[in-house]
């Protein structure tokens, strides 16, 4: 290794430490293969520093190849190092108060909410990068991250950033770097040896079982514990989806991680193939590939793209021909195509067609704001904006920076912000109602959790606990069970909205739960004609229809 500033890179490794091992820690559920990965990482630049610290983003490439490292580990050694690193006696200090008290607040959240907490609060990344990360909507993490905070209450009194930073200083601390590099190359020589133990275990295996099979002696295969009963039991007998299945297109070996899925429609499905490896001299190297379908994934288009450098690459469809590509590498390009992708034109703010993909036909922004920075911009005069019109001159009734426009599929228009009160217009923003709220409730925190069916004439929003539903003048409180296990949530029309729990999707219509068929679902989105998409692993399950009537489709590599 060749010579390199030590107070440079410990000041380096000391910075961003804790962020990427925090990242690792909300992957894993477990806090020592984090630190272990995250150190592997660190060290892996060290080699590399004079190289690695001229890159315009360092810690970046740490935290990708952290994350290489841990889906590495969990697809091929997970199981085996677990048991090896219980048969090791190791003597270590034992947790202080705040990090049991911290780690026994954050087993009571559901997975979700839980993994939204860690990273938004210990982890330090914003909701932005949260969702791009997760492969979810933004207002998906931020009603996971409001509800972990609302369940965490009991915990911590006050639920701001202070509170977390007294409460997470010691949760992950940043061994010194002379310990790290000589930690991990320990742990490097035991993982060869680990390797060839497992090697050797599938030989004996085999041969085990062909020994058993001459003697006669079926092998024990099987559970060797009474199964657990699922929490909450579920209403109705669940009967698994038989969706039809289609494929993604295949770009080669080289795109192992799922795509990103954009959904224009149930028809239009759009497909972005990002794949980030490090090369022989440690250089973080992409590529990219996009494809459409217009008929639910029976056929598949391939589309051109830009020359592209980042590891984060988001999309923005207007229509089939009307796209922008950005590149979140600084300076963060922005690549607007009106002809499908024949050719693009660059541009440092982002397209009037993004906004709109982006934020719906009206939208607010503050002064100075795009409507993609990746934390909350705060003001006090915040302007109400028409795609393609620019500002729009009537007054708002509230115009904070947390305001947010939610555009109705029947054409009416609300208003939420942090504020208590909720607003309605139904003459396209020329005026505003205030809307009477139930005694008691209040729009709350995060506005991004008042909702509207497809049609636009049904909005839900949670309060005292459950959901409440308005029509017309009148709000109905659902009285869903066990609302607390809730991860996930989207109103359908009709009276019904779709659930998520940890293990399982339903629908919840006037008092009656039916599970949909679909296990551990991460995510939920409905589309503008009420088509439900649900996120698995690896793939997406895909609803068409209206109401608990539908034809499922699964799309998987």
């Amino acid at each position: 290794m060749t010579q390199v500033d030590t107070g440079e890179f410990a000041e380096f490794y000391s910075t961003h430490f804790h962020r990427i091992a925090g990242q690792l820690s909300a992957y894993l559920d477990d806090h020592a293969e984090a630190q272990d990965l995250t150190q592997e990482a660190f060290c892996r630049a060290l080699d590399h520093w004079n190289k690695v610290s001229a890159y315009g983003d360092a810690a970046g490439w740490v935290r990708r190849v952290a994350w290489n490292l841990a889906t590495s580990r969990l697809r091929h050694l997970q199981v085996a190092m677990r048991h090896l690193k219980r048969e090791r006696i190791e003597h270590v200090e034992g947790p202080g108060p705040e990090r049991v008290a911290l780690s026994r607040a954050l087993a009571t959240l559901p997975p979700n909410h839980r993994l939204a907490v860690v990273l938004h609060h210990l982890a330090h990344l914003s909701t932005a990068e949260i969702a791009e990360q997760q492969g979810v909507a933004e207002g998906t993490v931020r009603s996971w991250l409001s509800r972990g905070r609302s369940q965490l209450a009991e915990y911590f009194v006050e639920k701001q950033a202070p509170v977390w930073e007294r409460a997470t200083a010691s949760a992950i601390q940043a061994p010194g770097v002379a310990q790290t590099v000589a930690g991990v190359r320990k742990r490097r020589n035991a993982r060869r040896a680990a390797v060839a133990a497992i090697v050797l275990a599938l030989l004996v295996i085999p041969l085990a079982i062909a020994l058993r099979q001459d003697a006669k002696v079926p092998p024990v295969i099987g559970p060797t514990s009474a199964p657990v009963n699922p929490t909450p039991t579920p209403s109705a007998t669940v009967h698994p989806l038989s969706p039809e299945s289609r494929t993604l297109p295949s770009h080669g070996r080289a795109f192992a991680e799922q795509p990103r899925l954009y959904f224009l429609g149930s028809n239009n499905i759009w497909a972005l193939f990002v794949s980030c490896v490090a090369n022989v001299r440690q250089e973080l190297a992409c590529q990219y590939a996009l494809d459409y379908t217009t008929d639910r994934g029976l056929s598949w288009r391939n589309i051109k793209l830009p020359a592209l450098k980042g590891s984060i690459v988001d999309l923005y469809i207007f229509n089939q021909q009307v796209f922008a590509v950005h590149d979140l590498t600084p300076p963060k390009t922005y690549y607007l195509t009106t002809n499908g992708g024949a050719t693009y034109t660059s541009q440092a703010t982002p397209p009037t067609q993004s906004l709109y993909a982006l934020l719906g036909e009206y939208y607010t922004l503050c002064p100075g704001a795009t409507g993609f920075e990746s934390a909350k911009v705060e003001c006090a005069n915040a302007k109400l904006y028409r795609a393609g019109a620019g500002e729009v001159t009537t007054s708002l009734p509230v115009h904070d920076g947390t305001t947010r426009v939610i555009n109705g599929g029947d054409g009416r228009l609300w208003l939420a912000s942090q504020s208590p009160n909720l607003y309605r217009s139904q003459d396209k923003a020329r005026t505003w109602q205030e809307v009477d709220l139930p005694i008691g409730v209040q729009v709350g925190d995060d506005p991004s959790e008042v909702r509207l069916s497809p049609d636009g004439k049904e909005l839900w929003m949670p309060a005292k606990g459950n959901l409440i539903k308005l029509v017309g003048a009148t709000w109905t409180t659902m009285g869903v069970p066990d609302f607390a296990t809730v991860t996930g949530w989207m109103p359908i029309g009709d009276g019904t909205v779709v659930l998520l729990r940890p293990h399982a999707a339903s629908y919840y219509r006037d008092g009656v739960e039916t599970p949909i068929g679909v296990a551990d679902p991460s995510g939920v989105q409905v589309l503008s004609d009420g088509t439900i998409v649900l996120r698995i692993s690896p793939g997406y399950v895909i609803g068409t229809g209206a109401g608990q009537q539908r034809e499922w489709i699964l799309i998987e590599p």
